[in-house]
């Protein structure tokens, strides 16, 4: 057991990565130490800045070999936050399960599928049960929870691969395929944002607009790059959405991405709950605002001419009511604009129709 987890969680250690070791027969929490302690350089060190914890399975809410598997996922959504917030960039987790018996081993396959849940961040979960107290069935169900299984024969040790989870791999990786064309291909500008206004991800019409490759845009700050400020505009949706947590629609103008734009953020939460992020979608509408600026354009001119024009005209409905009459109307018939309008030609006196 030694040979595979001493080199586990050396290499845990040494990529900044945190680590936890839940001991139980035949190697106790202080045998496993000093196990470490030969074989990782400057292990006392890690264990004292808290980067490594070795504890038995006794410390770890088994009473009477039951697993109160709820009680112990609560802690474990504190101690990940905390993990997280310091700083590793990954978790390596290892549990004996040689103290079980057969009344709870339901409970341990339930608490082992939900630990793996607990983070999107990388993670390595290993999990070391003895032969000896496994029956046939008992093995293939470690085998189902698991990405792959060694197995020691013989001093040996030989790899199991899960078939269901190998094509499960398949199909994600296609699904990762066909939603990043579909992300790249949507002419609309999107990035993926963090809670710190950092581009997560862009797709390749916002990326354009910002004059990058995506890649370049990964970690910028999404304020600064789009409008050269040093904190968000009063006006940015997001800032609405960190408030609020609602979905905001705006429209913006931002001359140094083009023009004009709507702009749509939603928010992105983690498994707990917890506000990670947006989707932010911008949508060029230049075309549509030059065309209603031209349509004003032409009402205007239009309503110049009316108005001004020497020459008596007037805008009628289908039942023949005036809709609206221009100066040189009202002065020939002797009315005021606001007495003819809404009447009809059958309403003037004979001699004026």
């Amino acid at each position: 057991m030694t040979d595979i987890l001493v080199p586990y969680f050396k290499a845990g250690l040494e990529n900044n990565e945190f680590c936890l070791w839940i001991t139980s027969e035949p190697l106790d929490a202080e045998d496993a130490k000093e196990t470490l302690r030969g074989a990782v350089p400057y292990f006392d060190t890690y264990l004292e800045n808290g980067q490594i914890e070795i504890i038995p399975y006794t410390h770890v809410d088994v009473i009477n070999d039951f697993l109160d598997s709820k009680k112990i996922l609560n802690v474990w959504f504190e101690k990940i936050d905390q993990i997280l917030s310091s700083g590793y960039d990954g978790l390596n987790f290892s549990i004996n399960a040689f103290w079980m018996r057969n009344k709870n081993w339901n409970d341990f396959m339930e608490y082992r599928e939900k630990i793996d849940k607990l983070t999107d961040k990388k993670k390595i979960i290993f999990c070391t049960y003895s032969l000896d107290r496994c029956d046939a069935t008992e093995i293939i169900k470690v085998a189902s929870y698991h990405q792959f299984s060694l197995i020691k024969k013989a001093g040996e040790w030989d790899q199991m691969n899960n078939l269901w989870w190998k094509e499960a791999k398949k199909g994600a990786f296609r699904s990762i395929k066909e939603w990043e064309h579909t992300f790249d291909t949507i002419p609309y500008m999107i990035a993926i944002i963090d809670n710190k206004y950092r581009f997560i991800r862009v797709n390749k019409a916002m990326a354009k607009r910002l004059r990058k490759i995506p890649e370049e845009c990964i970690g910028l700050t999404c304020y600064l790059v789009v409008h050269g400020t040093e904190e968000p505009p009063s006006f940015c949706p997001y800032r609405l959405l960190l408030k609020d947590n609602n979905e905001h629609v705006k429209k913006v103008h931002e001359e140094a991405m083009g023009g004009h734009f709507i702009v749509s953020v939603s928010s992105l939460h983690n498994s707990e709950g917890k506000l990670t992020g947006c989707i932010h979608v911008a949508r060029d509408i230049n075309a549509c605002t030059q065309a209603e600026k031209a349509l004003q354009e032409s009402e205007e001119r239009f309503r110049s001419a009316f108005d001004e024009s020497a020459i008596g005209m007037t805008m009628v409905s289908p039942g023949g009511r005036f809709l609206r009459v221009n100066n040189a109307l009202c002065r020939l018939l002797g009315f005021k604009d606001y007495e003819l309008k809404g009447q009809s030609f059958l309403d003037l006196p004979t001699q004026m129709v």
